[in-house]
């Protein structure tokens, strides 16, 4: 028998995939007669030794019309050990064997990059990271709970290994809050998700008036922030002391919109005598 193989992929011996999706690997195979051929796959260990790889479903088509065959490999859901070199083992009934060249699978990442919470219509930025095998085909923003989808524009974006895309929510609302992701589509029909983020729209409160002789000061706390007063500085004819002292400060809960209370202490003026 006269044995040939073939490797198959985007690039010759690179298969591409996405963790956690479905993934075929093929080798070709050319004979001048049916063997009953059976395919064996092995996946590297990384460190040059090669194991038995069981988990997927190994098929070998009937021969064609030109004398070949086909050693498939189906793996349900690629997980990262899996980003690694696979060959098969094509054993016949003839007592042939042959081992195939290796393929080597890489796998597609789409990183999220951190959102910040923000206020009611403020902007917002999301990005990703894209490595791929080549420039996606389409990439769109999803928010999960509502399952809208934006699409970003690609048109003006050029192919490298690891490129970046971002998208500005504008003026954003309540109903926009909670877990985005990105969603990626290759022309080979290859799709690839992101991890998901999720976005807190915050609330302000209404402005305020600031007290008579104070200074008003915002200042961040878990939840929302507070608003603090304090005198203003005494100067060479007066001097400021706090109405009521236990009033110098309210806060503004975030996810309401609202204070725990309407009112900030003023400061009196306290005449110097001369």
């Amino acid at each position: 028998a006269v044995v040939s193989t073939q490797s198959t992929g985007v690039e010759e011996g690179t298969v591409w995939g996405a963790v956690g999706g479905k993934l075929t690997l093929e080798v070709d195979f050319a004979t001048s007669l049916e063997l009953g051929a059976v395919a064996k796959w092995q996946r590297s260990d990384g460190a040059g030794s090669w194991d038995d790889y069981v988990s997927g479903a190994s098929i070998v088509s009937a021969i064609s019309q030109t004398g070949t065959q086909t050693a498939s490999l189906i793996i349900d859901s690629l997980t990262q050990e899996d980003i690694k070199d696979f060959r098969a083992t094509i054993d016949f009934t003839s007592s042939v064997s042959i081992t195939t060249d290796s393929l080597t699978v890489r796998a597609v990442t789409v990183l999220c990059g951190d959102v910040s919470s923000t206020f009611e219509t403020e902007d917002v930025t999301f990005t990703a990271d894209i490595t791929g095998e080549e420039l996606p085909q389409k990439v769109v923003l999803i928010h999960e709970e509502s399952g809208s989808e934006v699409e970003i524009d690609m048109s003006s974006t050029s192919y490298s290994t690891t490129l970046t895309v971002s998208h500005i929510l504008s003026s954003v609302y309540a109903t926009q809050a909670g877990t985005y992701y990105f969603s990626v589509t290759y022309s080979s029909g290859l799709v690839a998700t992101s991890n998901t983020k999720n976005l807190a729209v915050l609330k302000k409160c209404k402005e305020i008036s600031t007290p008579v002789n104070t200074s008003l000061e915002k200042v961040d706390e878990t939840g929302g922030y507070n608003q603090v007063v304090t005198c203003l500085p005494d100067d060479t004819d007066n001097s400021y002391v706090l109405l009521d002292s236990d009033s110098t400060s309210i806060f503004c809960n975030t996810s309401t919109g609202l204070y725990n209370s309407d009112y900030l202490s003023p400061c009196l003026v306290v005449v110097n005598s001369t």
